[in-house]
């Protein structure tokens, strides 16, 4: 069981590796509104100046650190009508240039406690049209509704260009895909000339095809899907070859759809009901078991009221699960620590009495058959940990990217941020497992070694993680005792 924390502290490390965009422009926007998860940076005349989005639920923006989805390119070269900044508007193929803009920015409850969204309005006057653009930013989600309208009507098109952060190559590493209606089939922008996707069903730009981040445009009425390169339309000609403009069009003047600006991943779209496009996102093993978690704790906390009590339960209704398949091993692991501690004295002797390590480690394990002691128990005490491992990583990943919306449990504040009170409370029960399963104090204190090398990793878990940890170990503690009061057998 030595190895069981190393090698268990290895696969949450490399399961929690999240990659994205670099950082990029470190200048404030104009105009900010925050959620819980990200902040959308808005310029006073209502394009979107930046789209920040922290890797964890508590950290604090940093202009120039923290990834943005949505930079502006005001360093390309210069061209009459090239629109630098996500949320750029044509109208007839032509940059809306309005002749003044006021803006409101207000909070709309939602009936949650404490869950207000924002919602900010940009009219912009162009002689006797007016372009109004209303952005709402929910409190718990990386999805924001967008609503644009041009009076009197004309042809408009909604634009997204240039990848995802300042300091990327422009194009080069990024996937730009645009949803065939129904959303089961989708055609993939490689370069060349652009095209157009009718009654489109999403654009997504993304820095990976399965994983990484994305920006995700989900028309609410009827749209085209645009796409271009060479040139956006033929009236409008950026010769832009690598840098991809993407967007959405309607020649009715109006355009409602949701914008999802944040991590491509499966339990994180299923909570912004964003899961429903299989052209877009396929779970993987993980993703299909992490499914189901996701919907067995929803199922639960209707009937409990809480996220926090729903994964304590959750965790117990596992736990009781693999019991059967963990005493047998747990038991024969007991076995075999009896049976090494009555053999410490012959171990010593021939210690003493082999000085080539060679000789040694033949009369040792000579030693051990004669008595039936399997020395590979040891590595093999981790098969429980192991075969749980893609329900362990399945469980840490849903509850990582899972939104409680804010909720905690006794007193913990947030679920989905870091507790440092239950850090320090798994550590202890953690220990104390160790105590309950180590005779050794040799090899305890390895044990230990082995924990502290992952406490920073332990104290930046979200607050549903540790609560999972610390039931799951809970409950070992629980089993381990039952194991330890079971009677050895008598030697023959």
């Amino acid at each position: 069981m030595k190895y069981c924390t190393f090698l268990l502290g290895l696969a949450l490390l490399a399961a929690g590796c999240v990659g994205g965009p670099p950082p990029g422009d470190p200048t404030p926007p104009d105009i900010a509104v925050s959620s819980a998860v990200h902040q959308v940076g808005f310029t006073t005349s209502g394009e979107i100046s930046g789209w920040y989005v922290p890797l964890q639920r508590g950290q604090a923006i940093k202009y120039g650190s923290t990834f943005n989805l949505a930079p502006a390119r005001p360093d390309l070269p210069s061209q009459p009508g090239l629109p630098y900044r996500v949320g750029t508007v044509l109208i007839h193929s032509q940059l809306a240039s309005c002749d003044s803009v006021q803006h409101q920015l207000e909070a709309v409850p939602t009936g949650d406690d404490g869950a207000d969204d924002q919602v900010i309005t940009f009219v912009c006057t162009m002689g006797q049209s007016t372009l109004t653009r209303t952005y709402t930013v929910h409190r718990y989600a990386h999805t924001v509704d967008v609503s644009i309208q041009l009076d009197p009507p004309q042809p408009i098109q909604f634009l997204w260009p240039f990848g995802l952060a300042t300091s990327q190559v422009p194009g080069r590493g990024l996937v730009v895909e645009l949803g065939e209606p129904g959303g089961r089939a989708k055609q993939l922008f490689e370069g060349g000339r652009g095209f157009t996707v009718r009654d489109v069903s999403y654009v997504a730009l993304s820095t990976g095809e399965h994983s990484g981040f994305t920006a995700l445009l989900r028309p609410i009425t009827p749209a085209d899907g645009v796409v271009a390169s060479e040139q956006l339309t033929a009236e409008a000609n950026f010769n832009l070859p690598d840098r991809p403009i993407l967007g959405l069009a309607s020649d009715t003047g109006v355009l409602r759809f949701k914008i999802y600006g944040g991590p491509k991943e499966l339990v994180r779209l299923r909570a912004e009901h964003q899961d429903d496009l299989p052209a877009f996102f396929q779970a993987n093993f993980f993703g299909n078991i992490a499914l189901g978690i996701v919907a067995a704790l929803e199922w639960t906390k209707t009937i409990v009221s809480s996220w926090g009590l729903a994964i304590v339960l959750i965790t117990i209704a596992f736990r009781l699960l693999v019991w059967p398949f963990m005493t047998p091993q747990m038991r024969t692991m007991k076995v075999q620590a009896a049976a090494m501690q009555q053999l410490k004295p012959e171990l010593e002797k021939l210690k003493k009495k082999y000085k080539d390590q060679r000789e040694l480690n033949r009369a040792t394990m000579e030693l051990y058959q004669k008595h039936g002691i399997n020395p590979a128990a040891q590595l093999t005490g981790c098969l429980p940990l192991v075969l749980q491992y893609p329900v362990l990583i399945a469980f840490w990943g849903a509850f990582r990217n899972y939104e409680f919306a804010g909720q905690g449990f006794l007193w913990i504040g947030d679920l989905a941020v870091p507790n440092i009170v239950l850090g320090i409370i798994y550590l202890g029960a953690m220990v104390l497992q160790m105590r309950l399963s180590t005779t050794d104090r040799k090899m305890l204190q390895q044990q230990l070694i082995f924990t502290i090398m992952f406490i920073y990793l332990i104290f930046s878990f979200p607050a549903a993680v540790m609560l999972y940890w610390l039931v799951s170990t809970l409950m070992g503690i629980l089993q381990q005792w039952v194991v330890n009061r079971m009677p050895l057998p008598q030697p023959a």
